[in-house]
């Protein structure tokens, strides 16, 4: 099942890459509404998900998990912690999130960003995982924008934002 999964995830961002752009559904093929997406939950020090979906470690630091209820907020880290930020978002519109003006001496992107859906299900949607690791002391922001790569003059669908403090 993990394997459906990754296999889902690097199709969706291939689709969001190439700039194929699909309808999100909202209904069933009987016309009903889907049910709502669960919540993520918030885990920090200590636990987080992995590329596979998985339980996932940092040997070097603590791992700390944002969703987007910390939108606007604060995060402590420490040097060489990793920060995993869970947010909703669905490849088969084309769009996908991407780090604004990140600030790599201090915040640098740990791997690519991965999209784990909330099922099986063709065009459905889920949470895209953003890891970053934090360098050294300092404040800094993490901009994330909700956009289509193929579309740089358009202003983002959706903005996420946190200030970092490294201590």
């Amino acid at each position: 099942m993990h394997t459906q999964g990754i296999r889902q995830s690097l199709a969706a961002m291939a689709m969001m890459v190439s700039g194929w752009s699909g309808q999100a559904l909202s209904t069933d093929s009987a016309g009903q509404p889907l049910p709502a997406a669960p919540e993520p939950t918030v885990q920090a020090v200590g636990g987080g998900l992995g590329p596979d979906g998985q339980q996932a470690q940092n040997p070097n630091g603590a791992l700390v998990q944002i969703t987007e209820e910390q939108n606007g907020g604060l995060v402590a880290l420490a040097p060489m912690d990793e920060l995993q930020v869970l947010i909703e978002g669905n490849p088969t519109t084309g769009f996908g999130w991407l780090a604004d003006h990140l600030e790599e001496a201090m915040l640098q992107p740990v791997g690519v960003p991965v999209f784990l859906p909330y099922s099986d299900l063709a065009g459905s949607g889920g949470n895209f995982m953003l890891t970053f690791r934090a360098l050294k002391p300092g404040a800094t922001r993490l901009r994330l924008l909700y956009r289509r790569p193929f579309e740089p003059d358009r202003p983002p669908e959706r903005l996420y934002e946190v200030a970092i403090e490294i201590q």
